[in-house]
Parts: structure tokens; sequence; C-alpha cells
């Protein structure tokens, strides 16, 4: 068994990005602002964790010819609307360096092709049921899998970690009612529209059997419950079942290269001094997280050992 880490990357560099642009200046000093908060934080997690493996989870879809976001396809509505930012293009431009970085700490990056990072993460979650999994993200959708396998969601936000018991708690409902509470307010966020008039706490009277659905809000329902139910999703998208044995084969030759045995520590640390200097205050901090060794130093990209996430197509 491992204990395995993974983390909503998107959400974790959003977060980052956001309270870095609070303080002004160039772009350039806003990218080095950026990637330090956002491997600051991933190192935070880390440490709070002492995982086995980590794994960031990324919205960024592999380009593969003919592939389309599935959600996209189902709903051509869905996402529109997000407002614009023309200073997301210094985030945009700093994801190939974290990337890197994040590689040269045998972290793996993970993308998909026609679906998310909300379903890579699922995927550990929901298939990998003899690991320890710790899901990493601020977004609510998750939580739909707390305590599926054991599954931790921990909300950085919050800085509370979900397990069913936690959830039930917050929330006076069990983490399978969740998609059909979701189903029923909407979700502003993705621009997916619940039932008119409901909310919080009407779902709940919904959710106990108190108010029933008409046939028109069933449809309502339905529709957004495709869009938003994890489990679903892999259990039904077309060839996800079909090769899943495949992509569990690159998972594990990428998890036999252990993080913790074969770090390429110089390398972040050259990378660092161009990127975010800032972060080199604290190397003996990183070499002690990462649990730095002293085996020699394997350069090989981590992409081309793990391939590609083509269970999704």
């Amino acid at each position: 068994m491992d204990k395995v880490l993974v983390i909503d990357g998107n959400n974790t560099i959003h977060r980052s990005f956001h309270i870095a642009k609070i303080k002004t200046g160039s772009p350039s000093e806003l990218k080095e602002r950026l990637i330090t908060m956002f491997m600051r934080s991933i190192k935070l997690l880390v440490k709070k964790y002492d995982p086995d493996k980590v794994v960031i989870a990324w919205d960024k879809r592999q380009n593969v010819e003919g592939a389309k976001a599935l959600r996209k396809t189902i709903n051509t509505q869905y996402k529109q609307g997000r407002p614009t930012d023309n200073s997301l293009d210094v985030l945009y431009s700093s994801l190939v360096d974290i990337e890197i970085m994040l590689e040269h700490l045998d972290i793996i990056n993970m993308f998909p092709i026609i679906l998310e990072a909300d379903d890579i993460m699922a995927h550990f979650s929901l298939n990998r049921p003899d690991d320890e999994v710790i899901i990493v993200s601020g977004d609510n959708d998750l939580l739909q899998l707390a305590g599926v396998n054991d599954t931790i969601i921990y909300n950085p936000l919050k800085k509370i970690d979900y397990d069913r018991s936690t959830f039930i708690e917050k929330y006076d409902f069990a983490p399978e009612e969740f998609v059909f509470y979701k189903s029923l307010v909407g979700d502003n966020s993705d621009n997916i529209a619940g039932i008119p008039g409901v909310g919080e706490k009407t779902a709940l009277k919904y959710i106990r059997g108190e108010k029933v659905l008409t046939e028109d809000q069933k449809k309502i329902v339905r529709n957004n419950t495709i869009m938003m139910d994890l489990r679903l999703i892999n259990a039904n998208t077309k060839n996800i079942v079909n090769e899943r044995e495949d992509y569990e084969s690159q998972i594990d030759k990428k998890w036999d290269y252990n993080y913790r045995d074969a770090l390429r520590f110089d390398d972040f640390k050259d990378l660092a001094c161009l990127l975010a200097p800032e972060l080199l205050n604290q190397l003996g901090d990183w070499k002690a997280v990462f649990k730095q060794s002293q085996k020699p130093t394997n350069t090989k990209s981590l992409n081309k050992m793990i391939g590609n996430f083509d269970f999704l197509t």
C-alpha cells in the first residue's frame, strides 16, 4: 500500500496567482512570486502528509487529434461566461516552468485528454483501493469522493480533512448524496444551472424526502448529474474500462521510479535559482521534505517514462 497525495494543480495555482498579484510589479516579478508561492504550497502539503507518491492533476488537455472535451460535447454552455483576465497570461506562461520544477522533485504531472483534472483525481480514489489516497482541492466537487475507499479530501482553504464522518458532520447528509445536492442547487462557477428557487435549505428537503421532484425537475437533475458525477463518468466514459489496465501499467512503471530514491535535486536548485531564487532561502527544508538521496542523478524525462494519460481517449 502506498500513501498517494493527489493535488489539484489548477486550483492550487489559481489560489497562488490571486495572492501573488495583490502586490504590484512587472509581469516577470509576478511570475516569480507565483512560482514561489505555488512551489511552497506543494512543499507544505508534502510535509503535512509525508506521502510515498505525489501526483499533480492538471486541466490542461493533451493535444490529441480528434479528441474533444467530453463535458463540452454534452453541454456547450459548460464553463461559459467566466471572466477574462489579461494578467492570466502570466499564469499560463508559468505552467511549463512549474511542471519541469515538479518533475525535478519526481512529482508526477498528469494531464487528461477528453476529461478534466477532477476525473484524474477520481481515478485514484475509485480505482486504487489498496492505496491510501489523499486529494487536495478547494473545489467542492471533489467532496463526493470523501470516504470512497477511505479517500481523504483536504480543503486547503478551510484547513479541513474530509472523510465520510467529517463530511456528514458538516453537511448533515452522506457523501453519496452530494452530487444530487449539487444537481439541485447548480454550480455557478461551471455555468451549470440548478432548479430555479432551490437553495441549500430546500435541497436538504429533497434529500430527506420531504419534497418530491416534478418531471421537469427530474430532467434538470438528470442532465446535471451526467456533468457532475465523477463515479458515473469513471464507469461509463467510452474506452475508460478497456484502457484502464494499460493506464495502470504506465502508472506502475512510473512509480517503480520512486521519487524518494531518485531526486534530481541539483536540477531543481538550478531552475529555482533562475525562476524563483527566494526558494533557495529554505534549501535545507526542501531537502528534508523531499528526502534527498545520494544516488546518481537520473536525467530521463518523467513524461517519457509515464507516457500519456491515454486511457481517457
